[in-house]
């Protein structure tokens, strides 16, 4: 018990410093992945340092890093060889891509400047659709909708963020728009981008209702 306390506080402390290197990298170092048997000690980790991040801003910049972690786990199975892994971690990172896109809105809410998550974001947002297109030729038929959701996750993220930045007047060198990678089939981008466009429209309903 003691020697799972001393882990977990190790890998605590190890997660508070994952976010300087994922601001250098477009893609950190996958560390533990979902076939080691003490990664649950990883995310048990991550929940504790998320709890004790304060601030709606500094929030969204840690589930971002976060969610650039879970697709550098996703890929590190993959190559691995054991793609059934890939689709709860991808799971893991549309989570922590919506949750930092909503903290990232709840502080804009506040007056909060964002400029810097929302183009972290969107530029984080276009460099994963590569990735997981790489992925996507990898994985078995059965795998391939997870990897559709996460690419439909990535695209979304990268609209709200330009959307948020442009509103700002603060596009800068992030890429307006995004195109699934022509190594996806043409069938399943079509697919992606028809999802992503209804799931936009009913966000965009709901929040006409909330204002």
């Amino acid at each position: 018990m003691k020697a799972i306390s001393l882990l977990i506080i190790s890998a605590f402390l190890f997660s508070l410093g994952t976010g300087v290197l994922a601001q250098e990298t477009e893609l950190p170092s996958p560390g533990l992945t979902p076939d080691s048997p003490f990664y649950f000690l990883e995310i048990i980790a991550e929940g504790i340092g998320t709890f004790f991040t304060f601030g709606d801003l500094k929030k969204a910049e840690r589930h971002a890093t976060l969610a650039a972690e879970r697709l550098a786990e996703a890929q590190a199975v993959v190559e691995k060889g054991k793609p059934e892994l890939a689709e709860k971690t991808l799971q893991r990172y549309e989570n922590q891509l919506n949750n930092s896109i909503a903290r990232a809105k709840k502080a804009q809410a506040k007056g909060q400047n964002t400029e810097q998550v929302m183009a972290r974001v969107g530029k984080a947002t276009s460099v994963h659709l590569e990735i997981l297109a790489e992925v996507y030729e990898k994985v078995p038929e059965q795998a391939k909708p997870a990897i559709e959701n996460a690419m439909k996750a990535s695209v979304k993220g990268h609209e709200k963020a330009v959307e948020a930045l442009k509103a700002q007047n603060a596009l800068g060198d992030v890429p307006e728009a995004v195109s699934l990678p022509t190594k996806v089939p043409q069938e399943a981008r079509e697919r992606i981008q028809r999802k992503v466009q209804q799931e936009l429209g009913i966000e965009k309903v709901l929040e006409s209702f909330e204002s």
